[in-house]
């Protein structure tokens, strides 16, 4: 019987960290182990949340820039069409500065030159 009191007693003294009753399955104290995911849940969200409001500012800036860009290529399109018109009048031109009759007309036209035994009258107004 006395051999089964000092088995009971000594059932009893066991280590403080073997003591507790409340452990995860590695057999660590519960404690500890939500101390050690508390830590690293705030390590994570310290980097995290930072980083987050980073890439948000950076993906803005890119839509920003991507926008701007796409104004000012709708603005050169626009050049582009008003200088092929222009150049399509320029060639239009110069294929009639070919003609010698299209020349003499728009010689009489603005300068007043006539043929020969003709009389121009200039319209003034």
């Amino acid at each position: 019987m006395e051999l089964a009191r000092k088995l009971e007693v000594k059932s009893y003294n066991l280590p403080e960290h073997i003591e507790s009753t409340d452990t995860n399955l590695s057999g660590l104290p519960r404690n500890r182990s939500v101390k050690k995911f508390f830590l690293r849940m705030i390590l994570f969200i310290t980097f995290s949340v930072p980083s987050g409001i980073f890439l948000q500012q950076m993906l803005q800036n890119q839509i920003q820039l991507n926008q701007m860009k796409n104004h000012q290529v709708s603005i050169l399109e626009k050049k582009m069409g008003e200088l092929q018109k222009e150049n399509e009048d320029a060639k239009a031109m110069i294929l009639k500065l070919n003609d010698d009759q299209y020349i003499s007309q728009l010689a009489r036209k603005k300068l007043f030159f006539s043929k020969k035994d003709e009389i121009v009258f200039p319209n003034m107004k």
